[in-house]
């Protein structure tokens, strides 16, 4: 790629000027009026001794709303769990290519091509294919997202374990795509459970 053939401070450039672009490019785009994202108020029904006098509740302060976020223990166990599978899926991605180029003799500009190929192949497949099975299991199974993310990421580890284990480098590469379809499966549902 880039990065063998200019060096790394190229390739940083090209891959980085895009969403330097996009952040300058968002910088154009208007703001929603304020308050245009608030729930209206809930408004109790009318008092019997004057039936013209409702009451709003009160939108719960900013203080309350931190206050539950910390007590949710389940928020904080998918965040940590986030938190581990980002940093496992930055190492792979970091040292993949070059494992695969020394161990398996392969130049690291092809290597490096093979496995991005392979992982955004992955990563479309199996984010679309995790969201359609948490959302079809959702109907049936309680917390169908977490049970989505969680098997497939344990199902994305033997793929993983051979990744590194096969010598023939077609099979790596089903191997490889195979684990990047598992972990990608996680992408939709994780998300949708923090939310």
């Amino acid at each position: 790629g880039v990065g063998s053939a200019y060096g790394w401070r190229v390739a940083f450039w090209v891959a980085g000027a895009p969403g330097l672009l996009l952040a300058f490019l968002s910088l154009l785009l208007p703001d929603p009026p304020r308050g245009a994202q608030d729930e209206a108020p809930k408004i109790n029904p009318p008092n019997k001794e004057n039936p013209y006098l409702t009451q709003i509740e009160p939108t719960p302060t900013q203080k309350k709303q931190w206050k539950t976020l910390l007590q949710n223990k389940a928020y904080w166990y998918i965040v940590a769990g986030y938190i581990a599978y980002t940093f496992a899926m930055g190492g792979a991605a970091y040292w993949l290519p070059t494992f695969v180029s020394r161990e398996r003799h392969m130049p690291l500009s092809e290597t490096s091509q093979t496995i991005g190929a392979i992982a955004a192949l992955g990563g479309i497949i199996g984010t679309l294919l995790g969201g359609l099975l948490a959302s079809r299991l959702n109907k049936r199974v309680r917390h169908a997202n977490l049970w989505v993310s969680g098997v497939s990421v344990l199902l994305a580890v033997p793929l993983m374990w051979l990744t590194l284990e096969l010598t023939s480098l077609w099979a790596l590469r089903a191997s490889f795509l195979g684990c990047e379809i598992f972990l990608f499966m996680s992408i939709g549902p994780i998300g949708a459970a923090l939310v």
